[in-house]
């Protein structure tokens, strides 16, 4: 400590940089350990320092951001101040920063000589003492420094007063955010000791629920010279910090400079319910006209004989949090079902309709609601006398009694957070002076059943009880016979006896009254505690809204389940879970499904929920949002989905939402994650992307710093992870660390929420691994919440045939050697006709749909749809609804309102036959209110896209042709039809396409358009010689036109002579993508030697006529006399509907040669500008420029991070540009697989991304490579693969660059073996599921319960499908092998643990696995009785899976195993063979069960031993 005061005293030249430079060299001999330790101490900045060495930490640590803070409010004083003589006070001076930056400021200016006097007031003697040491180095002997160590309470006017009359300027640094302080006293003592002019510099960091600089300023009648709040200040450190300060000058006058009022400031609430039939009245006339008078209806003043503004929110009770945002969800927002009946009742206005499950009120009669707003204003803003003469009392009522009773309850919960009121007493004694519009009887009641409800749900709170109130109104001659007083006590006015009793809490509200107290306001009646309040209405609006943030709510159980994937729901939560859905959002209640995904949620667990299209998914999330106390953000693929879902929040009444993407511009942006840091928002939509922009996650990064926390990160149509992750969208790989890391909550990690219609296991397998793992969400198996309910009842699917004209050859017979009079060839290969089929096919088609939907609604068909339904699901759940519907044949002629809608889904957006630009133009000749609709546009044809989207919403549009962008989230109840001019890439793209329709459980058809053709040829073996079997031989004709050429040179052909071309029967083509470039022909001369399948390559056999278009019959003969075999994933169909699909997935999957490519030229060649350190966006002073980062990686120290741009070219589709973006994306994401890349951010203005990576030791790169891999195999296959990865051939000498390049070339491999297979296979799976569809010999009503039948078992399990077959051509399907888990054998149980084995199955044993489990289920589900075979698989798939320390799996698991052993062993009539099963299921188990296989394993011998005990016994006895 010596040495510091030593050092100090001696500086001839102090700078405040100084200062800081000394403290750290106090601190120099400390290791590494003890000084984290220390910086730890400071609680970011907020502790009491008492200790020499905490001071000098906390200058080195905060010592920059305070000095940029200060010198950025310093810079703003007058200059006329600063060139003058003055004094300073430094208020909470701490070690005198404010006093040493000024001084620093000042010596730059030349004038610190007119400082004349520095008074240092603070309570901590040792602070104080070093606050002294640091001013007096700065002045000469002629300077006083006075030092008051004590509370500002005990501060004396004489104390502070300029004994000279000097100018004072006051310093407030960091300080006023104490609670503690009194900022009234405060605010009077400054004032009563002015003798010349006082400038008041406060300065602090930004809190979302303290605003107590701007309280204090609140007491000075007098303008701010400087106001500045800056929620990511950037003061040169290594993050932004948060800052606020105000500039304001006191002058010396006789009346002072406080606001004359007798007690406290009045503060601005917001909160405001608006009855349905109010808002119906809205229809009757332009918002807008009305709009500022409602908006100053939504905010209310209030006094109190406290410092309510001076109020500091940062511990919130969580269950008042979640009130308040209930309350002032939206400005003004709906009445709960409660009031809305109440007045319903009261008044007649309204009538109460359920429709689509949805509850409303509406009006039965209009009243002139613009004169009753008008009349409101002229009182508020105009000073005209209240009077009643002019308007009714009733639509008084209606209009503004639910704006007192939000005003009511939001009061109320100020007064329970400032602890005026305690709900801890069992009784209130309340009084309501009522000076106008009745609201207290109804607000107390309405706010005891939120408060109730609330707290009976939760499991941390469940004894607080809303105390009884004993409520007495005073109110107003006009209104006191109201009787939406109900049945409390009122009165005309105050009588003895009021004034006589002590009140809990007494309420004074008119809302036809501005602000204006009375000197006895708050002294009329008696009160505990102060809690008095007086409730105004004002003019003018000088606040917004906050939201609060808190601790979590964990709920109770709402279900409970028996392991096996059943829920039974528990009715008490389920009611109160039912009250909520119905104040929030007017529901009547839950669909199926629903409860399971909020059980999870509502507990704080992490949850990935799927129901089908139209089963309510976004209710899920927004009702649990609504039920925490934190800002859910949500991510979304599209932004026609946010706008939908944001639209849906609004129209709902919340409106603390907002939505942040391209179509907004950048002031908007910019505002709307501005109200997100300042907890003014409760859902926040987005884009993946976002969550990869630095800046943004600084800003997320910094709420917790401002007391904002995030309860949800819900990602909806969470299947595109796995759709879209691996394809072109590499952002959403990214998703579950960027969630985990930047979206935090107050304690602990935000609950996932991930929400789809469609997944199957395969894509939930993809979705688990990307979000959990290595710096991400741990996941148990009971994440996924599934409703097996995957096909809808009233969704009806139909393939449509198109019948395709073929050109003539042109290149057929050029001699002319046959009959002029005979038909030519045909050429098959010009996709064009394909798709100009389709679009003059659609023209007609849209005009017949109506006869189909009709047809299909007759009463026959409705019950066999019913009965298919409830045979495929196995219950009779929805069997209920009435599907009958009525679609008007002239649907699309031109009205002011359309019943029914339909929506046409194109692949492209335009220049082909089915692009929306071309389907357009041929059908805006007879449907006039066409709409349209492409995602991806420029924001001029995305404004049009997005005003269509409100449009065809709204019921202004009958038709929407659009890309597939519109196929998700779109919310719209009466669509009847999609039609898809292509078939999709996958079935889960298809059905959530096919979901927009028939979401009002009415009727509805979803159509695939499929290219039809029948083409025919002479088989190229047929062998007679004969004219002109040479010339038409293998060419493709007309079916007739063959026969005709036939039949006219009289040539002798049989039917197995001819073959056929069809849809279902197609040319095919090999082709390769292995090697350095993708290849169609020559296989048997490749020399792609850099290929890694070069030496053991099937393809470089295939003879040369297997190598272009081939029938595929010949393919199959072909390779079959050849002995050759090859994967389907190297077959492709010449049909342009699949081209169309296989143009997407080529351009997604390039090939490894290309994708290693890209990832040298980013380690090794291209030019990459580097900086170490992450710590600020970018060093510019110290950033070099090299080729590629993994030089500079390979040469710096371990654990040193790097940080490299990558440079990229963007893609412009438009303009032909194809961009290397996504291929940069893919190779950087191949590096976070294996840890050689820690993090990234993009960079969209200078096109590049922002990499983070740290110098690793040997052998860190495999692990990570292994910590991969883990999320597809068990451990014992992990290492196996890695010794695969050891023997990878690389030209290095430096042993971790060889290390780095065989785990990339490793895992490239893996993708292209795992992850592009199984998109190819998805992409087989949708043709497949068409040509099911087109058989001409059934009914379509018929064929449309087979196509039910293949989605239902597509997403439950590939082994509950009855004609799967594995990868060796096995077939796998437990529903047959189990005669429907009817049978049990230990064959069957043997059979199905192979799928772990990779000669017998596809994908990875993970996947596999849990579509076993998957198939397990269902057949458990439907049993009576129990069968061993599927208990023991059941044990055998948690087993590998995991149980994640979930305590319901660890149960199951154990119970599965025993009853799976035990029944075993009371099937078999000899228990030699049972123990032999059970040595060999428990060989095969036991890597994957631990120690607890042991105990079982004794525990089942025990068993049966005395079971056998137990009948030897009995047959003794017998």
């Amino acid at each position: 400590m010596q040495s510091y005061i030593d050092q100090i005293s001696n500086l001839t030249n102090p700078t405040f940089q100084g200062l800081r430079r000394i403290a750290n060299s106090q601190l120099s001999h400390f290791s590494e350990d003890k000084r984290e330790k220390l910086r730890n101490s400071l609680i970011r900045g907020t502790a009491i320092l008492d200790s020499h060495e905490q001071m000098c930490q906390y200058l080195y640590s905060y010592g920059n951001m305070h000095q940029a803070k200060l010198l950025d409010a310093f810079k703003n004083l007058p200059n006329t101040f600063i060139n003058q003589p003055f004094e300073i006070i430094d208020w909470g001076c701490g070690q005198a920063m404010g006093t040493v930056n000024l001084f620093d400021y000042m010596n730059e200016l030349g004038c610190a000589k007119n400082v004349k006097r520095v008074t240092l007031i603070e309570p901590s003697p040792a602070a104080l003492e070093r606050g002294v040491l640091h001013s007096k180095v700065y002045v000469n002997d002629t300077v006083q420094i006075e030092s008051i160590q004590d509370f500002f309470e005990n501060i004396k006017p004489s104390q502070i007063k300029s004994s000279q009359g000097l100018p004072v300027l006051h310093i407030f640094s960091n300080i006023l955010d104490v609670a503690q302080i009194d900022l009234k006293h405060l605010a009077k003592l400054i004032d009563s000791s002015i003798l010349n002019d006082n400038y008041i510099v406060s300065v602090g960091p930004v809190y979302a629920n303290s605003k107590r600089l701007d309280a204090f300023y609140n007491y000075f009648d007098v303008p701010l010279i400087y106001d500045k709040e800056d929620s990511q200040f950037d003061y040169g450190g290594y993050n932004p910090c948060s800052y606020k300060a105000k500039i304001y000058k006191l002058s010396y006058h006789k009346e002072g400079n406080l606001i004359p009022i007798e007690f406290y400031p009045s503060v601005q609430f917001h909160s405001a319910y608006e009855l349905d039939c109010v808002k119906d009245q809205l229809e009757d006339f332009k918002i807008e006209k009305v709009d500022a008078i409602r908006q100053k209806m939504t905010v209310f003043e209030t006094s109190t004989p406290f410092d309510i503004g001076a109020s500091v929110y940062d511990d919130i009770h969580p269950i008042l949090a979640v009130l308040n945002n209930i309350i002032t969800r939206g400005l003004p927002t709906k009445c709960s079902p409660f009031v809305e009946n109440i007045f319903k009742e009261s008044f007649g206005y309204s009538n109460m309709v359920i429709n689509y499950g949805a509850i409303s009120y509406n009006k039965k009669e209009s009243f002139d609601y613009e004169n009753v707003l008008h009349w409101y204003n002229s009182i508020i803003s105009d000073g005209v006398k209240v009077g009643y003469d002019n308007v009714s009392l009733d639509e008084l009522q209606l209009v503004y009694s639910p704006i007192a009773i939000a005003r009511v309850q939001k009061t109320v919960l100020e007064a329970l957070m400032t602890d005026k009121l305690d709900f801890n007493h069992k009784t209130w004694k309340i009084l309501v002076d009522e000076k106008d519009v009745p609201a207290a009887a109804i607000a107390f009641r309405d706010l005891a059943q939120m408060f109730n409800n609330l707290s009976k749900l939760s499991t941390n709170y469940e004894d607080l009880v809303f105390p009884n109130f004993e409520l007495d109104i005073i109110s107003n001659e006009t209104f006191v016979n109201s009787k939406l007083h109900l049945d409390n006590n009122v009165f005309k006015k105050a009588n003895p006896i009021h004034k006589e009793t002590t009140y809990d809490l007494v309420i004074d509200i008119s809302v036809f009254k501005i602000p204006s107290i009375e000197k006895d306001s708050f002294s009329t009646f008696k009160c505990k505690n102060n809690a008095y309040f007086n409730i105004r209405s004002t003019d003018t609006v000088q606040s917004e809204r906050v939201i609060y943030t808190t601790d979590n709510i964990k709920y109770k159980n709402i279900v409970t389940t028996d392991g096996q994937g059943n829920f039974t729901e528990i009715s008490d939560t389920k009611e109160i879970l039912e009250y909520f859905v119905q104040l929030l959002f007017r529901k009547e209640g839950f669909r199926p499904g629903q409860l399971p995904i909020l059980n999870r949620a509502l507990q704080n667990k992490s949850v990935i929920g799927l129901l089908p299209t139209g089963g309510g998914k976004s209710l899920t999330y927004q009702l649990a949002a609504m039920l925490q106390p934190g800002v859910t953000l949500i991510v979304d693929p599209l932004r026609s989905l946010m706008k939908d879902q944001y639209d849906g929040l609004i129209n709902i009444g919340i409106d603390t939402c907002a939505y942040i993407n391209s179509t907004l511009p950048k002031e908007d942006k910019e505002a709307a994650e501005r109200k997100m840091e300042q907890s003014k928002l409760l859902f926040v939509f987005l884009s993946p992307e976002r969550l990869s922009i630095y800046k943004f996650r600084e800003k997320l990064k910094n709420m917790h710093n401002l007391n904002v926390y995030f309860s949800y990160g819900v990602i909806d149509e969470v299947h595109c992870i796995s759709e879209w992750g691996h394809d072109f969208r590499f952002s959403y790989l990214h998703l579950g660390r960027n969630l985990y890391n930047y979206v935090r909550a107050k304690e602990g990690v935000i609950s996932l929420f991930g929400l789809t219609a469609t997944a199957s296991f395969d894509v939930l397998a993809d979705v688990e691994r990307e979000l959990s793992g290595n710096g991400a969400f741990p996941l148990d198996s009971e994440t996924i919440v599934r409703y097996e309910n995957s096909n809808r009842l009233e969704l009806q699917y139909k393939i449509e045939k198109v019948n395709i004209q073929f050109e003539e050859d042109p290149n057929f017979d050029k001699k002319k050697l046959l009959d002029s009079s005979l038909p030519s060839a045909v050429k098959i290969s010009n996709k064009w006709g394909f798709f100009d089929a389709k679009n003059h096919f659609l023209k007609n088609y849209v005009k017949q749909i109506p006869d189909y939907l009709n047809n299909v609604s007759q009463k026959d068909s409705i019950e066999n749809i019913k009965k298919s339904f409830e045979d495929r699901q196995g219950n009779k759940i929805s069997l209920e609804n009435d599907l009958s519907t009525e679609i008007a044949i002239d649907y699309y002629a031109g009205k002011e309102e359309y019943k029914q809608a339909g929506i046409i889904f194109c692949p492209h957006k335009q220049k082909t036959g089915i692009s929306v630009e071309e389907n357009k133009r041929s059908l805006i000749d007879f449907i006039p209110d066409l709409g349209t609709f492409s995602g991806g546009d420029d924001n001029n044809n995305s404004s049009i896209s997005m005003n269509n989207l409100e449009l065809f919403r709204d019921n202004k549009q009958p038709l929407m042709v659009a890309t597939k962008a519109f196929g998700m989230g779109i919310d719209k109840p009466n669509v009847r039809f999609t039609v898809n001019l292509n078939y999709s890439s996958s079935l889960e793209s298809f059905v959530q396409e096919a979901g927009r329709a028939g979401r009002d459980k009415a009727m509805a058809l979803s159509v695939i358009l499929l290219s039809d053709y029948k083409l025919a040829r002479l088989s190229p073996k047929y062998n007679i010689i004969a004219f002109p079997v040479g010339i038409i031989r293998g060419k493709w004709f007309r079916p007739e036109d063959l026969d005709t050429i036939i039949s006219f040179y009289d040539l002798e052909v049989s039917k197995q002579d001819i073959d056929y071309l069809t849809p279902q029967n197609d040319l095919v083509r090999l082709f390769c993508k292995e090697g350095t470039h993708s290849k169609y022909f020559a296989f048997n001369q490749c020399q792609d030697t850099a290929c890694k399948m070069f030496d053991k390559c099937n393809l470089r056999k295939v003879p040369t006529e297997g190598e272009n278009w081939v029938y595929k019959k010949d393919l199959e003969e072909l390779l079959l006399n050849n002995n050759i075999k090859i994967d389907k994933k190297y077959i492709e169909y010449h049909n342009a509907d699949y081209e169309t699909v296989m143009y997407f997935y080529n351009n997604s999957f390039k090939g490894e040669i290309i994708e290693k490519k890209a990832m040298q030229a980013i380690l090794n060649i291209n030019e990459t500008d580097v900086f170490y350190t992450d710590n600020t966006e970018i060093n510019t002073a110290n950033v070099s420029t090299v080729k590629g980062f993994l030089t500079t990686l390979l040469n710096s120290k371990e654990n040193q991070e790097i940080v490299s741009f990558i440079k990229y070219t963007p893609s412009d589709i438009r303009n032909g540009i194809e961009g290397t973006d996504t291929d940069i994306a893919k190779a950087i994401y191949r590096m976070t697989c294996i840890e050689l890349i820690e993090d990234f951010t993009q960079d969209y203005a200078n096109d590049r991304y922002r990499i983070v990576s740290k110098r690793k030791n040997e052998e860190s790169y495999y692990n990570g490579l292994k910590r991969f891999l883990k999320r597809y195999y068990s451990e014992d296959r992990v290492e196996e693969e890695i010794k695969k990865v050891y023997q990878i051939k690389v030209k290095s000498e430096i042993k971790l660059e060889r290390e780095i390049f065989q785990c990339l070339s490793f895992l490239t491999t893996f993708v292209y073996d795992k992850i592009s297979v199984k998109r190819k296979r998805a992409i087989d799976d949708m043709r497949t599921f068409c040509i099911t569809g087109v058989n001409d010999s059934k009914d379509w009503k018929e064929t449309n319960e087979e196509l039910k039948d293949f989605i239902f078992y597509y997403f439950n399990s590939k082994y509950a499908k009855r004609d799967y077959e594995a990868a060796n051509g096995q077939e796998y399907s437990l529903m047959l092998d189990t005669d429907e888990g009817k049978d049990s054998a230990d064959w069957i149980l043997f059979k199905y643990l192979k799928i772990i084995n990779d000669a017998v199955e596809d994908g990875t044993p993970i996947d596999n696995v849990k579509h076993l489990q998957g198939a397990v289920r269902l057949l458990r589900r439907s049993l009576t009785d129990e069968n061993p075979t599927l208990s023991l698989l059941s044990s055998f798939c948690i087993f590998f899976l995991g149980t994640n320390n979930n305590e319901n799996l660890e149960i199951e698991v154990l119970k599965s195993y025993e009853e799976g052993m035990i029944g075993f062993s009371e099937r078999e009539e000899d228990l030699v063979n049972f123990w032999k099963l059970f040595d060999k299921f428990n060989k095969i188990l036991e890597p994957f069960s631990g120690m607890k296989l042991k105990e079982l394993k004794a525990e089942i011998m025990l068993k049966v031993h005395n079971n056998e005990i137990n009948n030897l016994a009995t047959k003794y006895l017998q």
